[in-house]
């Protein structure tokens, strides 16, 4: 990522190179056609600077065209770093082919369409097209231009034209927009979500006419700045405008499907020939419907059967094309067009798709020959084009820059020479800090140098030594422009990192990103609970009419033909069942007392629990430990040198936990967070704060191979000072296990990784001042009982990668010291996600892919049986590639081998069971496959998802089911809600579920696994909560008592006004969303937020109702009654009767007052003992009634609270 000195750097380095005479010398003559220059002697990132040299040059639009996405995102991330990100543009390929696809995740669409609009609109820019990607048909250039939507504040159109519009070119009629390619319409409110655009847009009508058109924000659905015009861009490749004739197109493709079928039921293939109907008269229901797909593109050629578009169509008159290694890109040309010969044909013969289906694709010299754009190949060694004409051919002289690997005397040396012979030298560094400390240590050298970020750069000025902010793949010398730029890692022989820009310069691509919504929200056919009557099924709002008034409940039915109608003003005695993924809980019958006794059992549980809780949190507390002093100037130096930027979770988990060492109490902190969220890097600052006191860090780990990944993450991050790391595992020898305890015990080394062998009797800490746990619920309970005995009077701080509930996290504030990082690092690319049918094809396209980026690949397979087949298969598909094998009935020491041998790159597949979700964080594994998706859980592929995708690379992940199969109903279902995952939907927020409930048992202990299933979770954590706060309030907790939770307004107050007061399918017909609206009318705790309710409701759905506004303004009412010590508001007659609280001595002065500001409209009664209100509201309608009664109570508060 590109920090504020890149733009210096960048136009000083442009200076050198305008000077350059071969660079002056090889740009085309702008005003001649086909003018083409050959320039050879690049390879690295070289490439990028003379691309962008030449595009800062001519001021145009550039296209550079790549052999693979591997180098083409190579190219993207260095262009990005020299120049400023607008100014780059990438078009990634698929990695699989259209017609291999079932689903995938939209990122690369969405990219796609972001490049074309700039493409389409002229931008100057670079763009850059790895060959596939560059190589597809497109529908015609002109069309995709006049396509797009174009409205602006003031015209009269139909929102029906524009419904059907949108549908037509691939966006998604939603109840909520969450995404981008998603629409909602609700009365005279349109939201879109344009592919390319940073935030969703809200359209508003009267009739016709658009009266505003405005962003918003997903989190909060609220607007946020206005616009007077709008330009959406289609969200699929396939345009299907009105000049084209539908009917004539699909007639064409059931022409081809009829005598595709005729093949295959000659050859025996009946059920093929029925999957084939089955899926293509589908797509031509929903073609005649109006309705676009992505996935529709493979039927281009029926509906632009003689004018396909082609990449050179879409560029400018001006554009300048730039073609990266033309030998390799003839090489990938060639294999391409092999590959989807055969995998077409395959896929043909077995009724997959149809014949014209694979005909996406151009040959590389239709696409170039018959351009007129000027044209720059570029390549390593001078060779005979394989396609193309040159006018003339230059060599650059580039030398690829020396491995110095650390090795600074060597370095020194060399750059002194440089600096002696007049070279200029930009070294690029990670972040700000390490510029600042290679400048020092440059400085003692007696070498100065400039950091870009401080000072202006003057190109003129010989022999002078850059650094800046930043990253390039390569390094390089250019001699004729006496130019030498190392990266870090030819400097130290560091793998790079990505770096983050500062805070609030976010990705584009990330702008107005919200985290997942509550899995929590309703949905009909869901599971609830209910306070008093257990566990039943919720099956949607019903609008009921009672004594001629409209109100809405919630449906729950029970056990038999039991059926509960809750009003909604009674939501909170609702909660959602969340329990153990594909286990349906016991329904209970209405009335039955069995729910009492399920109740009082688990609360009695969670009693003791909470008195364990207790016990063990004062215990800890009274104990009274080492207090550390505050940080050192080392310890600063050593959280600078960290080349990433911390999230805010991080930040104040690294605060939670020197407060804690600073405090002369004994730290024991959990610290939460999933892999590669950089939960390792919180304890390493912890850790160094230990041992600048002279103490000891013990780091106590489940495995081996864990031992091993946190030993050289240690010994990487602490190399620079004087600590000595060691680790100790069953791959340590007798003599190195002997000479490590007697290093710890004589306090030579401090600190130790390592697993159980840490916990034996004679390992000795000279002065232990930290234990590390990582993992802690994956050790024996033998295991567990001497890690107690570790603990005593030591700070502890223990790691896991099982996500927390927040709710739980709330419920054990006081007993227990956690800190949560919930927001992953920044940078990282999302997870390309496909989901289609298992191929041996698309083993061998993924993983070739992989490996010729240097990557490797995970192969899971979740059946220990056939494990050993798949292996074998992958070896014979790509014969290059090392393949190990691991799964959970290997012997230990065989697995933890492979293991191993996979972290150290000795393997380059690993083929295993889900064995891979536990724990392995490997940077380099960018590739998944995983087989028989559809038979694992949502948890369980959310996990395994997660392995990848951890570095600065773009991950993929392919979700495959079996090949051929008939798909029973569940199964399909199944592959739906993986296809909603896939997009971080529902399915998303489902497979939360399950792994927090895991989280949960791993901190309150297993043997509560049964309590949370029998109440649901969220229960739970309620009766927990509530137990805390009793005991540590001093009262005793009655186990009988119902289990009351926290008082809602509407559990003691209740007005009965006879009024409508609810909200109509016609205004929000959406269950959840409607839902969502009642929970948040229920919270109203004052004028202010009720009055930012109806704003936020007339932005989202338009005017509101009387029923809505008489709804609000009741739980207005409600909020004032309770003030003011009401608990009964009813009417009656043409009276309504005001009942306080019987332990609400009202004063009758105050009663009086109140009758003498309403003469005539208010009397006071008395029943019993007790005082009540009568208002007067003959002949008033509900808008005034209602207005009435809340001036009556508001001034009754007022006059209660003189």
């Amino acid at each position: 990522m590109r920090h504020c000195g890149g733009g210096k750097v960048m136009s000083f380095l442009t200076q050198l190179i305008k000077e350059n005479k071969i660079f002056q010398k090889i740009l085309p003559d702008q005003n001649k056609l086909r003018d083409n220059r050959l320039v050879s002697g690049l390879s690295g990132s070289e490439t990028a600077l003379l691309i962008a040299g030449t595009f800062k040059k001519i001021d145009n639009p550039v296209v550079v065209l790549t052999y693979n996405n591997s180098r083409g995102e190579q190219l993207y991330g260095d262009l990005k770093n020299l120049l400023k990100h607008e100014e780059v543009f990438y078009y990634s390929d698929h990695q699989v082919y259209p017609f291999e696809l079932t689903w995938h995740s939209k990122d690369v669409n969405i990219q796609r369409s972001r490049t074309m609009k700039a493409l389409l609109n002229k931008k100057p820019a670079i763009y850059v097209f790895p060959l596939k990607a560059a190589q597809e048909k497109m529908s015609p250039a002109n069309k995709v231009f006049k396509t797009k939507l174009s409205i602006k504040v003031g015209d009269t159109v139909s929102p029906t034209f524009i419904l059907e519009k949108l549908l037509a070119m691939g966006y998604e009629n939603v109840s909520m927009v969450e995404q981008k390619g998603h629409f909602s319409h609700r009365g005279g409110i349109l939201d879109i979500y344009p592919m390319t655009s940073d935030f969703p847009i809200r359209i508003e009508f009267f009739d016709d006419e658009i009266e505003s058109i405005r962003s918003f924000d997903l989190a909060t659905q609220r607007s946020l700045e206005e616009f007077q015009h709008l330009s959406v861009e289609p969200a699929g490749q396939l345009v299907i405008d009105e000049t084209i004739d539908i009917d004539e197109a699909t007639n064409n493709i059931e022409k081809e499907l009829n005598r595709q079928k005729g093949r295959l039921i000659k050859g025996g293939l009946e059920q093929q020939a029925q999957n084939l109907q089955d899926r293509v008269v589908r797509d031509l229901e929903a073609i005649r419907n109006g309705i676009s797909d992505p996935q529709f593109h493979r039927y281009l050629r029926f509906f632009y059967p003689n004018n396909y578009g082609i990449l050179t169509d879409y560029l400018s008159n001006d554009s300048l094309l730039w073609v990266d290694e033309p030998h390799r890109i003839q090489e990938s040309a060639d294999f391409y067009a092999n590959e989807t010969t055969e995998l077409s044909e395959s896929l043909v013969e077995e009724g997959k798709i149809l014949p014209s289906e694979s005909d996406l694709f151009y040959s590389i010299q239709d696409m170039l020959t018959e351009t007129k754009k000027n044209t720059i190949y570029s390549a390593n060694f001078l060779r005979q084009l394989p396609f193309g004409k040159v006018n003339e051919t230059f060599t650059v002289p580039v030398k690829p820059m020396t491995q110095f690997y650390g090795q600074w005397n060597f370095f020194i040396k060399e750059l002194s020479q440089w600096v002696q012979d007049g070279y200029q030298i930009v070294l690029f560094t990670p972040s700000p800090e390490r510029a600042k400390t290679l400048r020092d240590n440059l400085k003692e050298e007696e070498i100065g140098a400039n950091i870009a970020l401080e000072k202006t750069l003057d190109a003129s000025n010989s022999g002078q030594v850059i650094i800046t902010v930043g990253e390039l793949s390569t390094g390089f010398i250019l001699q004729e422009s006496k130019l030498a730029v190392i990266t870090f890692k030819e400097l130290w022989g560091e793998h790079q990192k990505k770096i983050s820009r500062r805070r609030g310069a976010q990705n584009q691509d990330n702008k107005n990103t919200v985290k997942v919504s509550d899995y929590r929200e309703l949905k009909v056919e869901d599971y609830v609970v209910h306070e008093k009557h257990g566990i039943g099924k919720y099956l949607g709002i019903k609008t009921l009419e009672v004594n001629g008034l409209y109100r809405d409940y919630l449906h729950i039915k029970y056990a038999g033909d039991d059926s509960l109608y809750v009003p909604t003003d009674q939501i909170n005695e609702i909660q959602k069942y969340v329990g153990k993924e594909g286990k349906s809980p016991k329904l209970y019958s209405l009335g039955s007392n069995e729910w009492k006794k399920v109740k009082q059992k688990v609360k009695s549980s969670v009693k003791e629990l909470a008195q364990d809780l207790i016990k063990l949190y004062a215990e800890r507390s009274s104990k009274k430990g080492y207090a550390f002093s505050e940080d050192t100037p080392w310890q600063k130096e050593f959280e600078d040198y960290f080349p990433h930027e911390l999230t805010p979770d991080q930040e104040k988990a690294v605060s939670d936990i020197k407060k804690d060492l600073e405090s002369e109490k004994v730290m024991d902190r959990l610290l939460c967070g999933d892999v590669g969220y950089g939960k390792t890097e919180v304890a390493m600052r912890g850790a160094f704060k230990v041992v600048m006191e002279g103490k000891q860090v013990c780091v106590l780990v489940p495995t081996t191979i864990l031992a091993q990944q946190h030993y050289q993450t240690f010994k990487e991050r602490f190399a620079p000072y004087p600590i000595d790391v060691r680790v100790l595992s069953r791959f340590s020898t007798k003599k190195e296990q002997d000479s490590v305890k007697k290093e710890i015990k004589d306090g030579n080394a401090e600190i130790l990784i390592g697993t159980h062998k840490l916990l034996s009797k004679d390992m000795k800490f000279k002065d232990l001042g930290l234990l590390i746990i990582d993992e802690e619920q994956r050790f024996g309970v033998q295991h567990k009982e001497k890690i107690k005995l570790l603990k005593k009077n030591v700070d502890v701080l223990t790691m896991t990668a099982t996500p927390i509930p927040r709710t739980l996290h709330m419920s054990l504030v006081g007993v227990r010291d956690l800190s949560v990082i919930e927001t992953p690092p920044e940078g990282r690319y999302p997870v390309q996600t496909y989901v289609m049918e298992y191929s041996p094809q698309l083993i061998r396209e993924a993983i070739t892919r992989e490996l010729n980026r240097g990557g490797q690949v995970y192969v899971v397979n979740n059946r220990i049986q056939g494990i050993n087949t798949i292996a074998k298969e992958i070896s014979r598909l790509v014969p290059e590639a090392r393949v190990g094998v691991g799964h959970g009935q290997m012997a230990e020491k065989q697995l933890e081998k492979v293991m191993l041998e996979f972290l150290n790159g000795e393997k380059d597949v690993l083929v295993a069971t889900s064995i891979v979700e536990a724990g392995l964080d490997i940077q380099n594994v960018n590739t998944i496959i995983i087989n028989q998706a559809d038979k694992m859980g949502l948890s369980q592929l959310y996990q395994l998802r997660g392995r990848v995708g951890r570095s600065n690379r773009m991950a993929y992940a392919y979700l495959t089911y079996q090949k051929d199969k008939v798909l029973t109903q569940d199964a399909e279902k199944r592959l739906k809600a993986i296809k909603e995952f896939t997009e971080l939907g529902a399915g998303f927020k489902l497979a939360l579920r399950d792994l927090e409930i895991r989280g949960a048992g791993n901190i309150l202990g297993p043997e509560q696994h049964g309590f949370i299933m029998a109440v649901g979770f969220d229960m739970y954590t309620k009766m927990l909560k509530d137990a805390v706060n009793e005991l540590q309030e001093g009262n005793n907790i009655d186990e009988t008592k119902e289990i009351e939770g926290q008082k809602d307004l509407n559990d003691v107050i209740k007005v009965e006004l006879n009024i409508n007061a609810y909200i109509p399918a016609s205004y929000i017909s959406d269950h959840e969303q409607k839902i969502a609206i009642y929970k948040k009318v229920g919270g109203i705790n004052s004028y202010q937020e009720s009055e930012d309710l109806k704003e936020e409701l007339k932005d989202r759905f338009g005017p509101l109702p009387q029923a809505v506004i008489n709804l609000i303004q009741i739980s207005r009412i409600k909020v004032v009654a309770k003030n003011a010590g009401i608990n009964l508001v009813s009417k009656s007659g043409h009276w309504i009767i005001v009942h306080f609280d019987p332990d609400n001595k009202v004063s009758g002065e105050k009663l009086l007052q109140l009758t003498q500001k309403f003469p005539g409209k208010i009397t006071v009664a008395s029943y019993s003992e007790n005082i009540s209100l009568k208002i007067n509201v003959k002949n008033l309608n509900e808008d005034k009634l209602l207005s009435l009664v809340e001036d009556v109570l508001n001034s009754l508060q007022q006059l209660l609270s003189e």
